[in-house]
């Protein structure tokens, strides 16, 4: 008799554990990027949940003072979790650029797929830095 109530026990906890990563929330995957970027990335204002919403994007530099790279809008298909990757829709806009695509995370790979959209020379710079020595415009 007591063996059953554990085991509904153990199923009501499996449940719970199921509905807390349904609901988590966009600020669990903001401390997440952060963590993960040791720093360097950030997003900030998260809204919506881990699964689908939206922030703002800002890189970190030692030297200078954070950058601000746009918002950030995102989709998460959870099913790509039993293939032991994240798999994400992603779209960014600011600092007059418009950029969407998909970006795949597995163990010790990333990759981004169908990007697609414009870069302004600003973004560009802020980026990768060296650019900002050719003076790119346009």
């Amino acid at each position: 008799m007591k063996w059953q109530w554990w085991k509904f026990v153990l199923l009501g906890a499996v449940f719970y554990l199921v509905f807390v990563v349904a609901v988590a929330p966009a600020t669990w995957l903001a401390w997440g990027v952060a963590r993960a970027s040791r720093g360097v990335i950030t997003l900030s204002e998260p809204l919506g949940s881990v699964w689908s919403g939206q922030g703002g994007l800002v890189m970190h530099s030692g030297t200078t003072p954070p950058q601000s790279l746009g918002r950030l809008e995102w989709t998460i298909n959870p099913a790509w979790l039993f293939a032991a990757r994240l798999q994400a829709r992603v779209h960014l806009t600011g600092l007059d650029s418009d950029l969407s695509g998909s970006v795949g995370i597995s163990y010790k790979h990333a990759r981004l797929q169908n990007i697609k959209g414009s870069i302004s020379p600003r973004l560009l710079a802020v980026v990768y830095s060296p650019v900002s020595l050719f003076g790119p415009s346009g």
